[in-house]
């Protein structure tokens, strides 16, 4: 079964929101959406809502809906009702199982730079970075990071002239060519769990999904205020709230010792947070046994 990312905002985000505070009742939520938008970030596709053009279906009685319904429940024939519920729940890739089941989970003080692999921590936000850009630009077309290629001001009859900012990139794709560019969030935490803390950046499909806003309406709003590295208020709504980060630990960090990680995905649902802390607690234990052992073993050989 193919899966793909979907990211719904406003109403829409509501309505399916709905259906999963009461899917205990509703049981597999099915989902149409019609008339979406499509992009790529890398070799993985990720589907939006577009604006108030797009249609959402959920649970709705409609052919495709049904259709599918069906389809799944011929595949799991001969089984009881309650069987069937699970194996059908069991064929949607859920948070429970992306984050509990699928990832490797570390407290923050066990993240080290030895391998270079994804690993899932639960933390508190302590901190925006308030030194740090909030914000970078990004190609249109390619989404790579670029930096702006100013000409010089130059005074015209005792008028300073301000010269229109231009943009230039090289890749495969953009070779050598003027570009347009988009803003793009990159926000710099610092998360904390009961073992240490860590910096972390999320950047902008993460960053504008927990903050609920685009890069663009932050620097448009702090620029009609005069500057755009102003530290945007909306953050703050961060500070003490716990999220699960998925973080990714890269060649880069390994060979330049670099303990400022990237974030991957980062969710604040509740129940997942909660199952992740067992394993935290666990953890915890287990890290308190070997201590105990340890000074244990000494005493004996003193």
């Amino acid at each position: 079964m193919n899966s793909i990312y979907l990211s719904l905002w406003d109403s829409y985000a509501d309505s399916v929101l709905e259906h999963w505070q009461n899917r205990n009742e509703n049981g597999v939520i099915f989902v149409v959406l019609q008339f979406g938008t499509l992009k790529y970030f890398g070799r993985f596709g990720y589907v939006n809502n577009c604006f108030n053009v797009s249609k959402l279906f959920v649970n709705s009685d409609i052919v495709e809906i049904t259709s599918f319904r069906n389809s799944l429940l011929q595949n799991s024939a001969g089984s009881s009702c309650s069987t069937q519920s699970s194996r059908l729940s069991g064929m949607f890739l859920s948070l429970y199982d992306e984050y509990v089941v699928g990832s490797e989970f570390v407290n923050i003080a066990e993240i080290t730079l030895n391998e270079v692999k994804s690993v899932v921590i639960v933390g508190t936000v302590r901190m925006i970075q308030e030194e740090l850009l909030w914000y970078y630009f990004a190609c249109k077309t390619c989404h790579k990071k670029v930096t702006k290629k100013c000409d010089s001001d130059e005074h015209t009859v005792g008028v300073l002239v301000d010269q229109e900012d231009v943009f230039k990139f090289k890749t495969e794709t953009c070779n050598n060519t003027v570009i347009e560019v988009v803003e793009r969030l990159k926000l710099p935490l610092v998360v904390q769990d009961s073992t240490g803390s860590v910096s972390l950046t999320v950047f902008d499909r993460e960053a504008s999904k927990i903050l609920n806003t685009s890069a663009k309406a932050l620097v448009d709003k702090h620029a009609a205020g005069g500057d755009k590295a102003l530290y945007p208020d909306e953050f703050d709504v961060l500070v003490g709230k716990k999220f699960a980060f998925r973080i990714d630990i890269t060649d880069f960090n390994q060979k330049n010792n670099f303990w400022i990680f990237g974030v991957s995905k980062v969710i604040d649902d509740a129940d997942i947070i909660f199952e992740l802390k067992k394993k935290s607690n666990n953890s915890e234990v287990i890290h308190l046994h070997k201590n105990i052992f340890n000074i244990h073993f000494l005493t004996n050989k003193l």
